[in-house]
């Protein structure tokens, strides 16, 4: 007799979740860029001009500049890299899981004012507004938004040997905004927090001591800035050439703290020193085959390369290099527009930024009156 053989079905499966439903959004991101008291309004920044962000050297000849103001820079990299599919649930740096959970950034176009950058774009994720929030931490450096964070980043060229005059102090600000209100958003794309720039300069005093070298300028005499009617520009100049190039310091009139005292009155302009880097072997060689050169303009307002100065080196300290003959009157500024330029080939370890005493590249001038006993100092670099 056959044994009943009973069969049960196992329950069926549950059905998969549904997926997530795919969806877009329109939000801008703002770069906003705040000075020394955390506002824009003391910011020196500037995204109309190139000054700001020419890492390269700032040229006052625009064909000699690869962008036009620090806008274009900044429209260049990051339409180039931020227009993108993310997955925000993987490290950027994980190449070999399939990717999942994707972000799209599409759409993007750019416009500035002088301290802050606007980028509107559209968002395309199966999260969005809070349900994205959980998975953004751009301080993670295993996190999407971590790559997304180093994409703003970037641009200002901000690395151990390079910093943005007008970073020094400040901040860069990251956050998102309604296209139609200019509302903090909340609902697209929601993020806010400042970039990693640490810009800082180091004052003579502390470079001094850091290298264990006498104090610049080397002669006790008045180093405040505005103790005569002369100063350094801060922006160095590059002037391009075929085969040689020149970084100049522009010189100008200042108006000197105490026009009464005698330093204030100084009218005349001889001699100044720069503060380099004694260290560096081929700097004798660099300044011996280049030369310092006075450069002003002509009675047609063309600039042209005056004369060769004569230079010698500080017997009490290598690093400081003297320019003699430069017989500038204070009357003559406005339309000589002096500058001092360093001439060198066109290879970048040529400029005389990488040449200096600071290691982020802060050119020391000193400004000698004819007495010797006013010698101002003020630095430039060359963005």
């Amino acid at each position: 007799m056959l044994a009943c053989v009973s069969s049960r079905r196992s329950p069926p499966s549950p059905p998969p979740p549904s997926p997530r439903k795919i969806q877009s959004c329109k939000t801008c991101w703002v770069l906003e860029i705040n000075g020394p008291d955390g506002t824009p309004a003391s910011s020196t920044w500037d995204f109309l001009g190139y000054k700001s962000c020419a890492y390269e050297g700032w040229s006052s000849n625009p064909a000699d500049n690869p962008f036009p103001n620090c806008c274009a820079k900044f429209a260049h990299y990051l339409l180039r890299d931020f227009n993108s599919t993310y997955s925000y649930t993987s490290s950027p740096y994980d190449n070999d899981t399939p990717a999942k959970d994707l972000l799209t950034v599409s759409n993007l176009s750019v416009t500035c004012s002088k301290t802050s950058l606007h980028m509107c774009g559209t968002v395309t994720s199966d999260r969005l507004g809070k349900d994205l929030l959980p998975y953004m931490d751009p301080t993670d450096n295993e996190n999407w938004m971590f790559s997304m964070t180093d994409t703003w980043w970037g641009p200002f060229d901000n690395t151990d040997d390079s910093c943005p005059m007008a970073m020094v102090n400040s901040t860069a600000r990251v956050h998102t905004v309604r296209p139609s209100t200019g509302a903090a958003d909340a609902s697209c794309f929601p993020t806010d927090s400042n970039l990693p720039i640490n810009c800082g300069m180091s004052t003579r005093q502390e470079l001094a001591e850091s290298y264990g070298s006498p104090l610049f300028p080397l002669e006790k005499c008045d180093a405040s800035p505005g103790a005569t009617p002369f100063k350094a520009e801060p922006y160095l100049e590059v002037v391009r050439g075929a085969n040689v190039s020149h970084d100049c310091v522009q010189l100008n009139l200042a108006k000197p703290t105490d026009p009464k005292s005698a330093c204030g009155k100084a009218s005349s302009l001889n001699k100044v020193s720069f503060w380099l880097d004694g260290d560096n072997p081929e700097l004798v060689d660099y300044i011996k085959q280049g030369g310092v050169w006075l450069r002003t303009k002509d009675s047609r307002g063309a600039y042209q390369f005056a004369k060769k100065l004569s230079v010698s080196w500080s017997t009490k300290d290598k690093s400081v290099l003297y320019a003699r003959g430069l017989k500038l009157k204070a009357s003559d500024f406005a339309a000589k527009q002096p500058q001092i330029c360093f001439a060198h080939g066109n290879e970048s370890w040529e400029n005389i930024w990488v040449k200096t005493k600071d290691g982020l590249g802060y050119l020391w001038t000193a400004l000698y009156d004819s007495t010797g006993t006013c010698c101002p100092a003020w630095y430039s670099n060359r963005f």
